[in-house]
């Protein structure tokens, strides 16, 4: 049987109070383990969203330069960032994405116009005898998602991957 080959991933996560860039390695047996990290403490930050951000690509770019070149899979948190789990009738994945958009609107402190919406589902639950799904749903505002997606590639990163922090 043959082994699959040891992959290498780059994970970056800006929270409130520092930066943490991190490089995982998955060994042969799929196992995986920290190859190589930094940690960024942050002073404390203003609500302007553009220092933010400066602030992060100004660190990013030299940090980036001591990893692999590797696509980036990027942990976004914050108080608009939305992570629910709703049951809903079984359906395709085309109309879930449509009823999932529907079902949280009203739940989110932006316009769904204005949103980044996926989900997944993750099992089947039974209600007064009814088969639903279980899906686990996630949103943030396109804005924000955009600016630190352009943030990162400014810095010269690539990013693969954009899932809430709270995942």
């Amino acid at each position: 049987k043959r082994r699959p080959k040891a992959r290498a991933r780059l994970g970056l996560d800006v929270g409130g109070t520092s930066i943490k860039l991190v490089q995982v390695a998955a060994g042969a047996d799929g196992r995986l383990s920290l190859a190589k990290h930094l940690i960024q403490e942050l002073p404390a930050r203003s609500a302007e969203e553009s220092g933010q951000h400066r602030q992060l690509a100004e660190w990013l770019q030299p940090a980036l330069k001591e990893f692999p070149a590797l696509p980036i899979a990027v942990a976004i948190a914050g108080p608009e960032v939305i992570v629910r789990r709703l049951d809903v009738p079984p359906m395709s994945a085309k109309e879930l994405r449509e009823a999932i958009r529907w079902q949280i609107k009203d739940e989110l402190p932006f316009p769904i116009q204005d949103a980044v919406v996926d989900c997944a589902v993750v099992g089947e639950v039974w209600d007064k005898d009814v088969k639903k799904q279980d899906v686990l749903v996630a949103a943030a505002p396109r804005s924000t998602v955009q600016a630190l997606v352009a943030t990162i590639e400014r810095a010269g990163g690539q990013v693969a991957s954009v899932t809430p922090g709270a995942l």
